[in-house]
């Protein structure tokens, strides 16, 4: 079965254009390349670059502003760096850097706008970065993990950051392309929603994912009183949140749906056989959760248990092929216009679902390893333990190959993926992954939670910021 052929008008880069549909009827957008380095923008948009630096005059040897207000002519209060804008430009300290006085008054770009989200962007990546150096610089030198609260306390802040710097590159990008009467502002009413969906996305993949991995180690075999107990510690640590989780499902759908009506139901029509196997598989999780109180013997307790895991990884595995399909541009805008079975059937969506029970059963086993330790049961927490740090290194394999699939399968993705803040959203997944490898090693299970959901945030941000590059 060939690769199916890539839809002509792709949900994920269907643009917002409240003029031409309301800001209701469009999906999300996924931005038109750009690079930030300062060699290309100079040469490609000069325009653009003298509005992120705010140089009001052609100006031979330009200087770098580091903060500051642009008063119409020049920064003002900024921290003014002799002629480093010449030399990142162009390699050279004398260059000559075209100002904003080339442009006409009515079409140059909001240059404070523009100047306020380019910094924003760029101070969250280089604290982002700097917590990548503590972090190497420490296990190098001291081969342990920072004990500073500070440290951990950055990274959970990590997550939600990246999001803020992912709608400032937006900002950015759109603000200083052209006039204000021309291009859309910096942060449009039709794109807030998106980032509604990728926070209950987070919610839901580090919720509700660590339920279905739960379920995933239903699959534990034997009969013996240590795989018994196994199973019954995953049944019981799910019990104060019984399926409560799928709240977040329900959220991201709702947001979806109502803010961006054809693209939901380009998703809902398209991927319909991935979606009600997804649904298939919550009911089918609820009713052998709910049965296995009710078993007699232990064979129909363990048919309960296999139907319970089989749900919870077909369940994870359909929604992540939802993802793929309308990451890899096979989802065209219209009712059911893609394949029924090719959108979701090929080698992203498969890779994706792939990731989406791999971490899932990392998560739990990362999760129960904590219960395990807070309860005082060290023969499950060693269980457990070990159990993670083997789902760590599959995960780990399965996000590997993963990108090598999409970079032959979905290129954009690829590009967006090794490159500006989705290569950023990368590392910090990689490093976040790495320290809770080690936390686990060493049982520190509460900051291995912690850094365990940093690295899933950080994937869906990587997610977000590669469809923007």
């Amino acid at each position: 079965m060939g690769a199916p052929a890539r839809a002509e008008h792709p949900v994920h880069a269907y643009r917002s254009d409240p003029a031409a549909h309301g800001c209701g009827d469009c999906s999300p957008g996924a931005g038109r390349g750009r690079r930030l380095a300062a060699r290309k923008v100079a040469t490609t948009q000069p325009t653009k670059l003298a509005a992120l630096e705010g140089v009001g005059t052609t100006t031979k040897g330009a200087p770098e502003h580091l903060l500051g207000w642009y008063d119409g002519h020049e920064v003002k209060f900024g921290i003014k760096i002799p002629k480093l804008l010449s030399l990142l430009a162009f390699h050279d300290p004398d260059a000559t850097v075209q100002g904003l006085d080339t442009v006409p008054a009515d079409e140059r770009p909001p240059v404070n706008v523009v100047r306020f989200a380019f910094q924003t962007m760029v101070m969250i990546g280089s604290l982002l970065a700097l917590l990548g150096v503590v972090y190497v610089a420490i296990w190098f030198r001291l081969r342990r993990l920072p004990k500073s609260r500070w440290f951990y306390r950055g990274l959970v802040a990590a997550g939600p950051l990246s999001i803020v710097a992912l709608l400032r590159s937006h900002g950015f990008s759109a603000g200083s392309r052209g006039p204000p009467s021309s291009f859309p502002s910096p942060m449009s009413l039709a794109e807030v929603p998106i980032v509604v969906v990728l926070a209950g996305l987070a919610a839901y993949a580090i919720l509700a994912g660590a339920d279905f991995g739960a379920g995933f180690w239903q699959l534990t075999p034997g009969s013996s009183s240590r795989a018994k107990a196994i199973r019954a510690h995953a049944h019981h640590a799910i019990g104060p949140v019984w399926e409560a989780n799928h709240v977040w499902l329900i959220f991201v759908l709702v947001v979806c749906w109502t803010a961006y009506p054809r693209a939901f139901g380009s998703i809902a029509s398209t991927l319909a056989v991935p979606l009600f196997i997804a649904g298939i598989g919550i009911v089918l999780r609820g009713t052998a959760y709910s049965l296995r109180a009710a078993t007699e013997t232990a064979d129909e307790q363990r048919r309960v248990e296999v139907a319970f895991a089989a749900s919870s990884i077909l369940t994870p595995f359909a929604l992540g092929a939802v993802i793929g399909a309308v990451a890899s541009g096979r989802v065209p805008v219209g009712n059911a216009k893609g394949e029924l079975f090719g959108s979701w059937l090929n080698p992203t969506s498969v890779a994706i679902g792939a990731i989406a029970v791999a971490t899932a059963a990392y998560l739990a086993a990362v999760y129960l390893a904590a219960d395990a330790a807070r309860l005082g049961r060290p023969e499950l927490e060693r269980a457990f333990r070990v159990r993670a740090l083997i789902m760590a290194a599959v995960a780990g394999a399965v996000a590997l190959g993963s990108l090598a699939v999409v970079r032959d399968d979905a290129p954009h993705i690829w590009d967006g993926l090794t490159s500006g803040a989705g290569l950023g959203a990368v590392i910090v997944s990689a490093l976040a992954g790495g320290a809770t490898v080690v936390l686990v090693a060493a049982r520190h299970y509460t900051r291995a939670r912690l850094t365990a959901a940093l690295a899933v945030v950080a994937v869906i941000a990587g997610w977000g910021f590669a469809h923007r590059s």
